[in-house]
């Protein structure tokens, strides 16, 4: 199954360009979807954008909704420290489901994200990693599919 929605997804994103602002990083080969080996899990990192003034970074992770819990997002983080050390400042969206994922890289929801409640939609679970110079944190919803997000501060404060 995650093999299926792995595949789907990567043609989804060769069929769907970024928003123009950011680029995406060909320095890092990123045609390429790259597994988080060191991690003890599965976790795909589908794209990688550089922001304009190549001072930040946004990635977009795929990973299996059992997997998203505090532990995890803790050696998620560390990995993608470590993958792209400051000073650029990250921001990673780990995502569940291919479709969710592709509605966030072509920006195709013109509200906040999530928006599944509006739509009458389940919300499927997902989390967000962040590190700037201030803080370094993660949101994730530890009572999923009950609505709610915990955050995690690694570093700083919010």
């Amino acid at each position: 199954m995650f093999r299926k929605i792995v595949v789907i997804g990567l043609l989804i994103f060769c069929i769907c360009p970024g928003d123009g602002i950011a680029r995406q990083d060909t320095a890092d080969k990123w045609d390429k979807t790259v597994a988080l080996k060191e991690l003890p899990y599965c976790a795909l990192i589908l794209r990688a954008f550089l922001g304009p003034d190549d001072s930040s970074r946004e990635i977009f992770v795929l990973m299996e909704p059992d997997n998203v819990n505090e532990e995890n997002l803790r050696l998620l983080a560390r990995a993608l420290s470590e993958k792209y050390p400051p000073p650029l400042s990250l921001k990673a969206w780990i995502e569940t489901d291919v479709k969710q994922l592709a509605t966030l890289i072509t920006n195709s929801n013109s509200s906040s994200y999530p928006d599944n409640h509006a739509s009458g939609k389940k919300e499927l679970q997902w989390a967000y990693y962040r590190r700037s110079e201030e803080v370094e944190l993660f949101r994730y919803n530890p009572e999923y599919p009950k609505p709610g997000m915990k955050t995690v501060i690694l570093k700083g404060e919010e």
